[in-house]
């Protein structure tokens, strides 16, 4: 499994000071980053290689299955998050703390947004996870593959710049990625 932390810089922020109100203004409802993640889930789903070569990515980084193949998971932390996420999505399913009625979490579509309870209940079932969760917190430790259809060969983050605290909690997540033993390639966008 590899890593690729994409650079990503608020404009205009400064450090919040409580955990839910800093999660729901920096993270869950923070529009212009949720808009970046939405992207960069699509251009995996879309065209892999050219989303790679963008990030300016060696192909060689990370083995993907062909494109018709590829499952993509937008991984929220919280069902509030994963409906905000939507919007930038709005084709994509959510799958919150419970199963689809119809059972196909055996065998999600290709394309979809999960809270980290759904992910953790059933597996990722996605090839490239991109990680919109911000916070800390290993991922895949004690994760259920029971159901899962596909196992994760990329993770997608956000190498938050500011404010402190998400500056902060990026730099936890790429050591806990080092500990994990992953591979963690730098992106960086081209233009």
């Amino acid at each position: 499994m590899r890593v690729l932390f994409v650079p990503y810089r608020e404009k205009g922020s400064s450090d919040p000071k409580m955990l839910p109100r800093w999660k729901r203004r920096w993270v869950w409802r923070n529009d212009a980053r949720n808009s970046a993640l939405g992207e960069l889930a699509k251009g995996f789903a879309m065209k892999p290689k050219r989303t790679l070569a963008a990030l300016v990515v060696d192909e060689d980084f990370v083995k993907l299955p062909r494109r018709s193949e590829l499952k993509v998971l937008l991984l929220a932390e919280t069902a509030e998050h994963a409906d905000r996420l939507s919007e930038f999505c709005p084709d994509w399913r959510v799958d919150s703390v419970r199963p689809q009625p119809d059972g196909d979490f055996l065998d999600p579509p290709a394309r979809r947004i999960a809270t980290l309870t759904h992910a953790y209940e059933y597996g990722p079932c996605a090839h490239v996870v991109v990680r919109a969760t911000g916070g800390t917190g290993k991922l895949f430790e004690g994760w259920s593959y029971e159901y899962s259809a596909a196992q994760p060969l990329l993770i997608v983050d956000l190498d938050d710049a500011t404010p402190v605290r998400p500056a902060r909690e990026a730099a936890d997540r790429r050591r806990e990625y080092r500990e994990m033993k992953l591979r963690i390639a730098p992106a960086v966008p081209r233009g």
